[in-house]
């Protein structure tokens, strides 16, 4: 069995290297919110994380297995003339706030959809 991994993970291979894109993804997500603090644009480990992996699954900059996550999401790995993924429609958006969009990955709607939802 494969063992949990956590915030730690993060720190060496995200923080660390300055991948990080201050999207706040990890703090959000994070189901012990005493865990992490976000300060100056960055997630800080406060507490001893519970390694439950899903501030890894989030992270736009965290190595992704595609294959994973589409068997996960739709029950099956993509064909291959299926070259932009599994999907019903493709759709094309990107953020109009130039204050989210200067701190934000893709465009930014992942970021304004979720400050809009809060």
């Amino acid at each position: 069995m494969k063992e949990q991994q956590g915030f730690e993970v993060l720190e060496e291979k995200v923080l660390s290297r300055d991948l990080c894109t201050g999207c706040a993804g990890c703090y959000l997500v994070c189901p012990i919110k005493e865990i992490l603090e976000y300060r100056d644009g960055r997630p800080k480990l406060v507490q001893e994380c519970i390694k439950c992996g899903i501030c890894l699954h989030v992270c736009p900059r965290h190595e992704t297995s595609i294959a994973e996550m589409e068997n996960f999401v739709f029950g099956r790995e993509r064909r291959p003339e299926e070259a932009f993924g599994i999907y019903r429609e493709i759709m094309v958006a990107r953020s109009t706030d130039d204050k989210i969009l200067k701190g934000s990955q893709d465009g930014g709607v992942v970021s304004i959809l979720l400050t809009s939802a809060l």
